[in-house]
């Protein structure tokens, strides 16, 4: 049986993290708009050509991934993202009440955002998200330096990161 190649474009931030007037808000500042070419990860629609990919060698997955594809199957804005939506409104209603009591200016707000902009990228090219993860985990930041609230990079409070 041949694999189906076709594909859809699936969104990192999905549609439920946008109707959030904080998150929305936030986004806005940040630049990143739901429709904008960014926010979204080409997946495959047949099960069967993702099931393929997965039992193919790492070099095939290697450069399915290079070239900007997930692998794995689209979902849409379907409930099954409702954890993805849940866990992105949460870490973007703590950056919006840090960056209001640490005074954060525009381009911090930014860091912050597309920081987990790209988090969230990674994770659901490499199927993180439909692995059972918990997103019950802390959402803390910090720096370099180790100073709390500052966006530099995700610390390992979240184990589920590692």
């Amino acid at each position: 049986m041949p694999l189906i190649y076709d594909y859809d474009f699936q969104s990192i931030f999905p549609l439920a993290v946008y109707k959030d007037d904080t998150c929305q808000r936030l986004l806005a500042r940040a630049g990143i708009a739901h429709n904008i070419k960014g926010n979204y990860v080409a997946l495959f629609r047949d099960p069967v050509t993702v099931a393929a990919l997965w039992a193919a060698p790492d070099t095939v997955k290697a450069a399915v991934l290079k070239s900007d594809f997930g692998i794995l199957l689209f979902e849409g804005e379907s409930d099954s993202t409702r954890d993805k939506a849940e866990f992105i409104k949460k870490t973007l209603l703590e950056h919006a009440a840090q960056s209001i009591s640490a005074n954060w200016d525009d381009r911090t707000v930014k860091m912050a955002v597309f920081k987990l902009h790209m988090f969230c990228k990674s994770r659901l090219r490499e199927n993180w998200w439909t692995k059972g993860a918990r997103f019950g985990a802390q959402t803390g930041l910090s720096s370099k330096s180790g100073r709390p609230g500052s966006p530099n990079r995700l610390t390992s409070a979240r184990p589920w990161m590692r």
